[in-house]
């Protein structure tokens, strides 16, 4: 596989309602974060609480206030300080690596690989360097694992309806396009030290009707 391409659809990768059906039950998702160091990313830990084909059996996080903390937020009994003693005595269906952190991540993805996981949601960047990437999907392949990004916004209903008014032609002819993207801070994001102010990127936009 070209590491070039996207490494699974969103939808073909995590299409939980059909795979539940197919296996006769829920899938089994562990989550992994770390607290301090890239905490549980833009919601990879919440977001399994709204997917009826799937229950959360396990979270995993280093820093032991932040463990506690997940537990409840997730109503989850199984804690762990260490991801590897989860994905061991757990092996979940699916694995949800939430930190933002990319120096974890291949590590991370190589022990969900190992122990069996079907699935990894895993937050962006990916890893740090092409060859972890290599690495990383050869063994996924081998051992027949999808894995996807977080890159959620590929699959926004509003980009598809942009696209569509665009193809169509309702909007007229787009000739320029603006885009601007504002990271407000939160706690996490203070203690992490991520910048505080909003951040604007853009160019100019017109359409000609």
């Amino acid at each position: 596989m070209n590491r070039r391409r996207i490494l699974a659809s969103l939808p073909a990768v995590f299409a939980a309602h059909s795979l539940a059906a197919s296996s006769g039950k829920k899938l089994r998702v562990a989550v992994i974060g770390h607290t301090g160091r890239g905490n549980y990313g833009h919601g990879l830990d919440t977001m399994w609480l709204k997917i009826p084909a799937v229950e959360i059996v396990a979270v995993a996080d280093a820093d032991a206030a932040g463990l506690a903390g997940a537990l409840q937020k997730l109503g989850v009994t199984q804690g762990f300080a260490d991801y590897r003693q989860m994905l061991s005595e757990v092996k979940p269906d699916i694995v949800a690596i939430g930190p933002r952190h990319v120096d974890q991540h291949r590590d991370m993805l190589l022990t969900a690989i190992k122990f069996g996981a079907k699935g990894i949601y895993i937050e962006k960047p990916f890893v740090r360097s092409p060859a972890e990437a290599d690495e990383v999907i050869a063994a996924a392949e081998k051992a027949g694992v999808k894995i996807a990004i977080a890159h959620r916004n590929r699959y926004h209903p509003a980009l598809a309806m942009a696209a569509k008014l665009i193809a169509d032609g309702a909007i007229g002819r787009v000739l320029e396009m603006r885009g601007s993207a504002c990271l407000r801070e939160t706690k996490s994001m203070r203690a992490s030290r991520w910048p505080t102010a909003c951040r604007f990127s853009s160019t100019a936009s017109r359409t000609r009707v």
